[in-house]
């Protein structure tokens, strides 16, 4: 029970890590590539003010030799992320494979194969990337050619892992991207550019060309990769049947909103279409969650009898679902887990009594009977389309608690 207890304020602590890490990461970022392209478009010395004066920032390649500028600005907050990031995924999706990672009804595999998986599927998104990224095409070729990359990617983990662990890994493979673009060519490209200032070489222009794109590139994928870590949270988004569409919009949205600022920014005007399409995009996400669900209503078989056609419109006895909830939900959601690992129910959520079962009965909707991401595919406690069609039924007549 204590290790139990300590393992989860262990996934606290590595949550709130990564939740700031990323805020300190995307939001320099974020504002360092303002500033750059601000100084870009204007082609003179920017002014901020701020709480305690006004400063004056200016673009200066002619560096001191006394002076010791930062670089690696962002270096840390990455690799942050993306270690504790990583530690989650190994605490939670890792340890807990079988009940989070893996669809029997997707893909059959053992716990170490889906976690063997996931490790190569992270080294093949950043090589298959890299080398899009680097391809003799033009910019534009190239970013189509990644954004198919990554919808490809999208499709393929949907029909490997259960649609939780598809989010998860796909948003893990874009954030892999990202750090190890700064890895990679932020941070090596900004010592050789110092070296080159210090030593009275010109700057390698190739090397600035390649780490504006990487860095642009971080900056379009920064939005989708927080609305892919959210949508964890969400089962209709990634327990629709077109999840993959749906992830695949979260990039169109987050890219479109980004297009806008970094337009802006660069002095190029107002590009609103860039609005409309992220609206089109989030319109489009919604629909799917919607048609993508499932209706045990619709799936269930057709009455063989007089007798069973009048059972399929009477409104089930809160007796029947009971037994339901209790064969299927309270090993979880009970004030004292029976599942092994769960020190309390998660969220907080019980359902025990007919009152609590009631109380949830919105939650059960969302997460048994729309989206089937209750119980989770891989709890080993299967349950029947008939028994979602009973708890559809008592939905609809009002959740009576009686």
């Amino acid at each position: 029970m204590i290790a139990t207890i300590a393992f989860d304020w262990v996934e606290f602590f590595l949550r709130w890590l990564h939740v700031v890490a990323a805020i300190f990461w995307v939001g320099l970022a974020l504002g360092f590539l303002r500033l750059n392209l601000t100084l870009k478009s204007t082609k003179a010395d920017v002014w901020r003010a701020a709480d305690d004066g006004v400063f004056r920032i200016a673009r200066d390649m002619n560096i001191p030799a006394e002076a010791q500028p930062q670089i690696g600005w962002f270096r840390w907050e990455a690799y942050l992320v993306w270690l504790s990031g990583f530690a989650l995924m190994v605490a939670i999706y890792f340890a807990k494979a079988d009940l989070y990672l893996i669809d029997p009804a997707v893909l059959a595999l053992e716990s170490w194969q889906a976690i063997l998986l996931v490790l190569m599927l992270l080294v093949v998104g950043w090589l298959g990337y890299d080398q899009l990224a680097k391809a003799p095409w033009s910019e534009t070729a190239r970013r189509v050619a990644v954004a198919i990359f990554l919808f490809a990617l999208a499709f393929a983990l949907t029909r490997m892992f259960s649609g939780r662990g598809a989010f998860l890994v796909f948003g893990a493979i874009i954030g892999t991207i990202m750090t190890a673009n700064v890895a990679h060519y932020l941070v090596p490209n900004q010592r050789r550019m110092l070296e080159a200032i210090r030593t009275g070489v010109a700057p390698d222009e190739a090397r600035f060309a390649v780490s504006r794109q990487r860095a642009l590139h971080n900056n379009y994928l920064a939005l989708p990769v927080l609305v892919l870590m959210l949508a964890n949270h969400y089962p209709l988004a990634f327990a629709s049947r077109f999840n993959w569409i749906i992830a695949s919009l979260a990039l169109v949205a987050g890219a479109a909103i980004r297009h806008f600022y970094v337009a802006r920014h660069r002095g190029s005007g107002d590009l609103w279409w860039t609005w409309a399409l992220a609206g089109a995009a989030g319109a489009a996400m919604v629909a799917l969650s919607i048609f993508g669900a499932e209706k045990p209503q619709a799936r269930a078989a057709a009455p063989k009898s007089a007798m069973d056609a009048i059972a399929s419109v009477v409104a089930p006895r809160i007796g029947d679902v009971e037994d339901i909830v209790a064969d299927r939900c309270v090993m979880c959601h009970a004030r004292k887990p029976s599942w092994p690992g769960l020190a309390a129910p998660p969220k907080g959520v019980m359902l025990e009594t007919r009152a609590q079962i009631a109380g949830r009965a919105k939650d059960i909707a969302a997460q048994a009977v729309w989206t089937r991401a209750m119980p989770p595919p891989g709890a080993h406690v299967p349950i029947g389309d008939d028994e979602r069609r009973t708890l559809a039924l008592w939905i609809a007549s009002g959740a009576p608690a009686r």
